[in-house]
């Protein structure tokens, strides 16, 4: 059975010849001699004939060259060719209006679109070999020799180099023209495009030598013959870490979007004072985006300067109990972490550094090491999204602003608190169901504003009458952090709005309720909250000490309707 694709490009194949085929005998009907074949070919709906048959046979080719020496394609090859080609042929697409030399331009641009497509496929596959190689270095028998043996044995590591001479030599030979004084701006524009893609090319042969270098030198251990323990071992490769290797990275990259804004100011002189022509408006996008690019990885670098310099200083060591608290597993690297304490207990040695635990102001907890390397491609919290670090000045504009308003907050909070506990001692009601109506009608008509905060060593009883059977609902409290639940009245309906800070998780299934104090005494005992399920359910809780189970706490309540019957 034939690939879809394939079975795309068989038919895409027999329509293009046949149509050139239609345009040949067409023209040598009419012409008497070459001058007027080539007249005749060159002319209408033969023009995008023989165009379409140009770019026909560069598909073919490059098909042809893609399968002797990248074989089929990778999914994520497959994938990133059609995320990046189109978006590049299309700007590529400005060019054809520059000069009347429609033959030539198209020319070029298949050639472009193809070194483009070879670029792609190269780095992907490049990548692939480097992860291999990467996994294998764990191997006892893998050694520096073995490690650059690999990469010096194969093809795509010289074709890199291949490619970066290549598009170099191209880009120079496009542009010579100019030099020359020769007003070729169609050389000049598709020079320039070779130029770029060989800055590109070059920036990955530095981080290709950079990650080699790592390999041979801090993941490579030739000192196998050792007699300790594994643990001993995963120690050891804990600690030979490089350590500066993001500085060298974000420095390749701040020289290549540095070389590539330096090279379109270099084209915009070029086409300015050598060819006397017009700037093309395509280019300055170029221009701007290069730019800006070097703009952003220079303040990305400060930012992480700054950020790493503050992660011993700013974040706290989480304690056994904060681990405790969680599930003790790094979301990067999913191993398990050590508190200090505990580390030094078991293996009579201290924690390295990289392998501290860390909480973050959100209350998430990463390894040191995973954190710093999370912070060199975002500076946010990677569960919540939280920024990790904000700003110095930002920082204390927003305590300074917060300051007042959380002192008044609590102030009025404290006093509205105390209010109700003096109604309620003056009005002790001898019904519940009184005492549910009076609730019901306070609330309608002044809202419920109240903050709770859980205890996860204590149990809730949710009660109303004694001798109604409740349903048992069960949760786990496990997690859950201290948070403020503002319900303010809703003035139709039966749903009721509870708004929660924006760093607040729930669990799966978990609901919220917000509470309010009070101290009537029914005749079950004193109450200790009331509940508001909706506008119109409401219910009473009392606090009681139990000894949880499994880590689990069971909350035992009943629903009661609006006319304070309890609800089945």
């Amino acid at each position: 059975m034939i690939p879809k694709g394939m079975q795309y490009l068989l038919g895409y194949t027999i329509i293009s010849m046949a149509s050139l085929a239609w345009a040949s005998y067409d023209s040598l009907t009419k012409a008497v001699n070459f001058e007027v074949f080539l007249m005749e070919m060159t002319d209408g709906v033969k023009l995008g004939i023989l165009i379409n048959s140009v770019a026909l046979n560069f598909v073919m080719v490059g098909k042809i060259l893609q399968l002797s020496l990248f074989g089929e394609l990778r999914l994520l090859e497959a994938d990133h060719l059609m995320e990046k080609l189109p978006f590049y042929a299309g700007n590529l697409l400005f060019n054809l209006a520059t000069t009347d030399n429609f033959l030539l331009n198209s020319f070029l641009l298949v050639t472009a679109v193809g070194f483009k497509a070879f670029h792609i496929i190269l780095i992907d596959r490049a990548d692939y070999v480097n992860l291999r190689i990467a996994n294998n270095s764990n191997n006892e028998t893998y050694t520096r020799a073995i490690i650059i043996k690999k990469y010096v044995f194969n093809l795509y590591f010289w074709l890199v180099f291949f490619f970066i001479f290549l598009d170099f030599s191209i880009a120079k030979l496009l542009v010579y023209d100019v030099f020359q004084g020769i007003n070729s701006v169609v050389c000049l524009l598709f020079g320039f495009e070779f130029a770029i893609q060989g800055v590109e090319a070059l920036t990955y042969c530095a981080k290709m030598f950079i990650n080699i270098y790592e390999l041979a030198v801090y993941r490579i251990n030739e000192h196998h013959d050792n007699s300790e323990d594994d643990d001993d071992f995963l120690d050891e490769d804990i600690d030979i870490i490089w350590e500066t290797k993001a500085f060298y990275s974000k420095g390749i990259d701040i020289a290549s979007s540095s070389l590539m804004a330096v090279s379109y100011l270099a084209f915009i002189y070029l086409l300015t004072f050598h060819s006397v022509l017009s700037l093309p408006i395509s280019m300055l996008q170029g221009t701007y985006s290069s730019l800006k690019q070097t703009y952003t990885e220079v303040r990305q670098l400060f930012a992480f300067i700054e950020s790493s310099k503050r992660l011993d200083n700013q974040l706290r060591t989480a304690t056994k109990e904060d681990l405790e608290a969680t599930d003790n597993l790094c979301i990067i690297c999913r191993e398990d972490m050590n508190s200090v304490e505990d580390y030094e207990t078991n293996f009579k040695k201290s924690l390295p550094a990289r392998r501290r635990p860390k909480a973050l102001p959100c209350g998430h907890i990463l390894h040191m090491g995973c954190l710093k390397e999370w912070l060199e491609r975002s500076d946010s919290c990677p569960l919540c999204r939280k920024k990790v670090f904000d700003p110095p000045d930002q920082n204390i504009q927003r305590e300074e602003a917060n300051h007042p308003q959380e002192q008044n907050q609590e102030e009025a909070q404290q006093h509205q608190l105390e209010e109700n506990e003096n109604q309620a001692q003056r009005e002790i009601p001898a019904n519940p169901e009184d005492n549910q109506e009076e609730i019901e009608d306070q609330q309608q008509s002044e809202g419920s504003e109240s903050q709770t905060k859980s205890d996860v060593k204590e149990s809730s009883s949710l009660q109303i009458d004694n001798s109604s059977g409740a349903d048992v609902v069960e949760g786990s409290s496990n997690n859950i952090p201290d948070s403020s639940v503002a319900t303010p009245s809703n003035p139709s309906g039966e749903r009721q709005t509870i708004k929660l800070p924006p760093n607040s998780l729930l669990p799966p299934g978990w609901a919220v309720l917000p509470l309010k104090r009070t101290t009537f005494i029914e005749s079950g005992g004193r109450v200790d909250y009331y509940v508001s399920f909706s506008r119109f359910q409401k219910g009473a809780l009392k606090i009681r000490q139990v000894e949880p189970i499994n880590n689990r706490i069971i909350y035992p309540f009943t629903q009661v309707k609006q006319d304070g019957e309890p609800e089945e």
